[in-house]
């Protein structure tokens, strides 16, 4: 969702204040953003895991018989996503996040997924049910949108963001698998589009790469942490 932030100031902008033309205008500048942007992307993404995240294969002791330990796992796994899922529900407070972060770090002990970047799992549309990036937030805030898509396809990313008046804002890029850490997606974008509906369609300039690593994933909720510091946590569109 990188890319979004680029264009949330200038869509913000030129529709607010300036009308079409402004927006037109400021496209042109997008590009002298974009450098400092994808740079700092770039450098985000050298840096290693966030909050200490260890993560624990529950299966490793399974094989000896010790059925209780599975069991075990398998009622704190079902807490913990039940907790995760109440938290992002509730309205937004000054530790809001501390707490999200301390469920995620205990949560991602009981993925049921060792290699999430390379599972089928991943594979698939998603919704946002909640997030840090304040850029992205700021379309649901304002009523601009309601939701937050993310469809991951093969070695295709693509974000969207649909407007309730008509339109959307979206990306594509590439995505693959580190081969230095199995839970890590590396991605970079490749296009981006801005839909206005009557007021036309608009080709941008790609903004960012970078990494998110999915420290937890089954068939009904991902969580991720970014090389932007971010939080997204997903469930599959097609069960909403």
């Amino acid at each position: 969702m990188v890319i979004m932030k680029a264009y949330t100031v200038i869509f913000f902008h030129a529709l607010v204040t300036s009308g079409v033309n402004g927006f037109i205008h400021d496209i042109l500048t997008v590009r002298q953003a974009t450098s400092a942007l994808a740079s700092r992307s770039t450098a985000s993404s050298e840096t290693g895991p966030l909050f200490g995240i260890v993560w624990k294969n529950p299966f490793e002791n399974a094989f000896g018989g010790e059925r209780l330990l599975l069991d075990q796992d398998a009622e704190a796994r079902k807490e913990l996503k039940s907790e995760i899922l109440r938290r992002c529900a509730l309205p937004g407070s000054k530790n809001k996040r501390a707490q999200v972060e301390k469920t995620i770090n205990e949560l991602a002990q009981f993925s049921p997924v060792k290699e999430s970047a390379t599972s089928p799992l991943l594979q698939k549309e998603w919704k946002v049910i909640w997030t840090t990036e304040k850029e992205i937030n700021l379309f649901l805030e304002k009523g601009w949108a309601t939701e937050i898509l993310q469809t991951l396809d093969g070695s295709v990313l693509q974000n969207m963001i649909p407007f309730v008046k008509g339109g959307s804002l979206g990306v594509k890029g590439k995505i693959e698998a580190d081969e230095n850490n199995p839970i890590r997606t590396l991605f970079k974008f490749e296009s981006a589009a801005l839909d206005l509906a009557k007021w036309g369609n608009y080709n941008l300039p790609p903004v960012g790469q970078g990494w998110f690593d999915t420290v937890y994933l089954d068939d009904n909720l991902r969580v991720d942490l970014n090389s932007r510091n971010d939080i997204l946590i997903c469930t599959p569109y097609d069960s909403i």
